[in-house]
């Protein structure tokens, strides 16, 4: 997996990035799910899914900076995220 990569870089931008873009998409599609199905705890789970997807965007931000840049890509994945979070902070 391309995580195993990046594994023994702790504290580099685009190592951080995978690994909470990783547990973003999990507990936004864990979110979607209990919303879609109207569960009594997909409110409690916005709360987190806000925060994962705030965390999300400011690595993928972060992610963006200097000459290794991920392009593109990182920075629509934290436009993204940050909408999420605003969303979910709306409910």
């Amino acid at each position: 997996m391309l995580w195993k990569l990046f594994k023994n870089n702790t504290g580099d931008n685009k190592y951080d990035c995978i690994t909470v873009c990783r547990d973003c998409a999990d507990i936004c599609l864990l979110t979607a799910s209990l919303i879609a199905r109207n569960s009594k705890y997909a409110k409690d789970l916005m709360v987190v899914c806000a925060r994962v997807c705030k965390d999300c965007a400011e690595a993928c931000r972060k992610s963006c900076e200097g000459e290794n840049s991920c392009g593109p890509e990182c920075m629509s994945c934290a436009v993204a995220c940050s909408e999420c979070a605003d969303l979910c902070n709306q409910s």
